[in-house]
């Protein structure tokens, strides 16, 4: 209703906000009452959170109020600008707290109290705009003071909600008399709208909108924004509640939580603070709403009463459980890296967001909404794994050939956050620091706009760890959980590290899994069970008894992962086997299944030896949860174990005699090279390592003594390189292949001269072929994609495994000084297992020495993929 205008006082050198009544308004009676209300209600009120009052007259007939001038932001401006950290929250709302505090001490009723009539400045919040405030007799909630002053410039058009609306008690609405505790109200209203950037109530008309406020509460901000605590749920709860006698009595008190919860911060005991406020049935009074307010009509007086009864009838805090079902698409495949961390519930609980290749296309990241029919693709997100949401739910972080990145979900707008070679998971809190945790090492932290990564926690040598993955940020946003792998049989364990460097690594005792925070619980897995135990804030420590949330639950072994993420009050989880168990079987030419050889377990790495006869791979030992390394004869389908250290055992190559095997153990923590008999007989020779890489084993030169391996580094800025190792005297790595890119699976040929390998160098995976000495030009072999190549015995012809997974037959010569391509054929669709283990791209299928027959890993994936499972209110499982 006023002009503001700013000006310098000459007189005390000073710049200052002077308030006028425009012309237009100063005529009427009632705005003119308005304006000198204000001035005398600022005069009474000397608080630093209180704009000041200078001075206030009439000048030629123009009324005015000289005021402090105020060098910020309103708080309207800031939430729509970007979220508020939970501590800025709360440092603001006990201030204007403590402002009102000081207003309701002075008999002054604020009646407007909203976002825009806060300011935001360098010296804290300052509350402005005591037009409507009350003060010595009661006036009437529902005169016209109380709305159209203050209806904003064009929001006059029927239909259009009312900004004062949003914040206005039940009992303004009904015509009774405003109170301290109609501003508590108003002040939960806004503390919910810092916390969650939504407005508490909302309705397409002015109706729907009283009745909102009338029968019904906002979700819990902490379901909105999951940094919330539940304390600040209980604050806005209890400022909310329906009937004033149930509320906060003072702003005092109400100033005195706010401060308590900002001082506690993450240390805040959810025992403490999670009483439910209870909300009873107000005596219903006469709804003496004027006219001339709110322009009342049959509906609004209809929806009042609808949302008081409303009101009365429901119960609070019993909210059913409800389990509900999101079904997956037969032709949707959830592959490598790990299924069960290929999907995330945005923190505000609307949407979720999960990596699948649709048929026979890349892998890609898909937006599902849950109130929603479909899923939608995410252009420009191919090969995406393992997604996690921004706190704002604006963003999903995700990763995809060896980068980590960004896509804003409104745009589909990716980003580049850094290279990320080999990292498996991560957590991104309010402060827009992203924690990652590479298969292989401890965690590393990076800002969400890029950067240089920082190491963040230490491994625990001395207890044989080799991993710190899973990471998950508690509420504060410094705090978080972290599952901890050794290089022995000991089950992965969860710990609770901290940003701040001095912070001691906890063990969260009991905890074998990948964990998150909801909703003053943890939410982990035991066995194939999805539970939810109490966790104290204060002890970061678990609490009372556990309770079941979910049965048959898809875990991965190695590494640790089970399939749940939390979003609030809703959960989302996926069933599926105990272990991902293919079988090794015989195919011809045209993909005939020709015989199966031995039973179905979870196997990879498949290497078949020089003659044929055998074949090698790496078998998950269940009761150990480690992988060693079995031989099968072929001709008989018998396995015998060929490796028995308590480490994994993973990728591993022949000689071309066949009588000795290199391969790839994690006995000293990293996975290094090592040498063994292929009969069994003796012990394993250390053959190399790396301090700074993983070694994979891939060829063994026909000629010369030596092999090709490629590397793993989830830190290293060139990714996965390929290298040469000398058998002979000290061993000795020469580059074959190193660039920013990821250069994995070399094969050489079998006249030595030549190293075929994948490279996603193109922005997809792709064949290619080198000179094995370095010296030539690079080829490539595969036209729309391809991985894992096998060279046939003559090297007339070099297979590989396209992107639609087929089985491709390239016809090549290098015979002359340059490698020519000839005819590519696809043969058949090769169901093969994709992931690998620990940063490999590990084979699953080799080819015997004529071409004509494949020994392949085979999956059934004929299958329909399980459903999402949807838990909404699952803390209700609670006996």
């Amino acid at each position: 209703m006023g002009e503001v205008y700013k000006a310098r006082d000459t007189r005390l050198d000073r710049l200052v906000a002077i308030k006028i009544l425009p012309e237009a308004l100063a005529g009427d009676p009632m705005f003119r009452e308005r304006f000198e209300r204000e001035a005398r209600t600022i005069s009474q009120l000397d608080h630093p959170h209180i704009c000041a009052l200078y001075d206030t007259g009439q000048e030629g007939g123009t009324s005015y109020i000289v005021m402090q001038f105020l060098d910020g932001e309103t708080l309207a401006d800031r939430i729509a600008r970007t979220p508020l950290p939970l501590d800025e929250v709360l440092r603001v709302a006990a201030e204007i707290a403590d402002a009102l505090d000081r207003a309701h001490r002075s008999g002054v009723v604020h009646r407007d109290l909203k976002p825009g009539n806060v300011m935001l400045t360098k010296t804290g919040a300052k509350l402005l705009d005591f037009g409507l405030a009350k003060t010595g007799a009661p006036v009437p909630g529902g005169s016209s003071l109380s709305i159209l002053p203050t209806t904003p410039a064009g929001l006059t058009a029927q239909g259009t909600i009312l900004g004062t609306f949003q914040y206005m008690a039940p009992e303004q609405l009904e015509g009774a008399e405003a109170d301290a505790r109609t501003d508590i109200f108003a002040f939960g209203a806004m503390l919910y709208e810092m916390a969650t950037r939504r407005k508490a109530f909302e309705g397409r008309s002015q109706a729907t909108l009283i009745a909102s406020i009338i029968g019904s509460d906002p979700p819990a901000a902490s379901s909105v924004n999951t940094s919330a605590p539940p304390a600040l749920d209980r604050v806005i709860r209890k400022c909310l509640a329906k009937d004033p006698d149930n509320r906060w009595q003072s702003a005092r008190d109400l100033k005195d939580e706010l401060v308590w919860i900002q001082s506690a911060g993450s240390q805040i005991s959810t025992n403490a603070t999670a009483m439910p406020v209870p909300a009873s049935g107000r005596r219903r009074k006469g709804v003496r709403v004027a006219v001339t307010a709110i322009a009342a009509s049959a509906l609004v007086v209809a929806a009042l009463f609808a949302g008081m009864r409303t009101r009365s009838e429901r119960t609070v805090n019993e909210s059913p459980t409800v389990r509900s079902m999101i079904p997956v698409p037969s032709d949707f495949v959830f592959a490598a890296p790990t299924p069960s961390q290929a999907f995330a519930i945005s923190p505000d609980g609307r949407r979720l967001a999960f990596s699948a290749a649709l048929g026979t296309r890349a892998r890609q990241l898909w937006i599902r909404p849950l109130d929603g029919l479909t899923a939608q693709v995410l252009p420009g997100t191919e090969g995406a794994a393992s997604p996690f949401w921004s706190p704002d739910s604006r963003f999903v972080a995700f990763l995809a050939l060896g980068k980590l990145k960004k896509v804003e979900v409104a745009t589909s707008t990716v980003t580049t956050i850094a290279d990320a070679a080999g990292i498996q998971s991560g957590s991104w809190n309010r402060d827009d620091v992203i924690l990652f945790g590479p298969r292989v090492g401890p965690l590393y932290r990076i800002s969400s706009s890029g950067g240089a990564p920082t190491q963040v926690t230490q491994l625990d040598v001395a207890a044989s760890q080799v991993s710190h993955t899973s990471p998950s940020f508690l509420p504060d946003g410094r705090h978080f959980f972290y599952v901890a792998t050794t290089n022995t049989s000991a089950p992965p364990t969860l710990f609770i590290g901290s940003l701040d460097p001095q912070f001691k690594a906890k063990q969260v005792v009991g905890v074998m899994s990948n964990a998150e925070y909801a909703l003053g619980h943890l939410l982990f897995a035991r066995e194939r069970i999805l539970m939810a135990q109490p966790f104290d804030l204060v002890r970061l420590e678990l609490q009372g008894e556990a309770f079941t949330l979910g049965e048959q639950l898809e875990v991965e072994t190695r590494p640790f992962s089970a399939a749940f993420r939390a979003g609030g009050n809703l959960l989302a989880y996926r069933t599926g086997s105990e272990a991902l168990r293919s079988q090794l079987a015989w195919f011809d030419r045209s993909g005939k299944h020709l015989s199966d050889v031995g039973d179905a377990v979870d196997q990879m790495a498949l290497a078949l030896s020089p003659d044929g006869t055998r074949a090698i791979a790496s078998l998950l030992d269940t009761a150990r949860n480690t992988r060693d390394l079995w031989i099968y004869e072929l001709t008989r389908g018998l396995r015998t174990r060929f490796t028995f250290d308590p480490a994994d055992d993973v990728l591993s190559v022949w000689s071309p005699d066949g009588k000795e095997i290199v391969y790839s153990s994690r006995q000293k923590g990293r996975l290094d090279l090592y040498r063994k008999s292929s009969d069994g007989a003796g012990a394993e020779t250390p053959l190399f390592s790396d301090s700074q890489n993983n070694l994979y084993p891939a060829s063994w030169h026909p000629r010369e003594a030596s092999i090709v391996y490629y590397t793993g580094n989830a830190s290293s800025r060139t990714g996965n390189d390929i290298f040469a190792l000398s058998l002979t005297g000290a061993a000795k790595a020469t580059p074959i292949v190193q660039s920013d890119f990821n250069e994995t699976n070399p094969a050489i040929s079998p006249d030595g001269q030549w190293v075929a390998f994948n490279s996603n160098d193109s922005g997809k995976s792709e064949v290619y072929v080198v000179p094995f000495h370095g010296v030539g030009g690079k080829w490539q072999v595969s036209a729309q994609g391809g991985s894992y190549p096998r060279w046939r015995r003559d090297g007339k012809e070099l297979f590989y495994i396209a992107s639609d997974r087929k089985l491709m037959a390239a016809e090549v010569d290098g015979s002359g000084g340059a490698f020519q391509v000839g005819r590519l054929q696809a043969l058949f669709e090769a169901k093969i297992r994709v992931a690998g283990f620990a940063g490999s791209n590990s084979y699953n299928y080799d080819v015997s020495a004529d071409g004509q027959r494949f020994l392949l890993n085979t999956i059934n994936d004929d299958a329909v993929p399980s459903p999402f499972m949807i838990l909404s209110n699952w803390t209700g499982l609670k006996k």
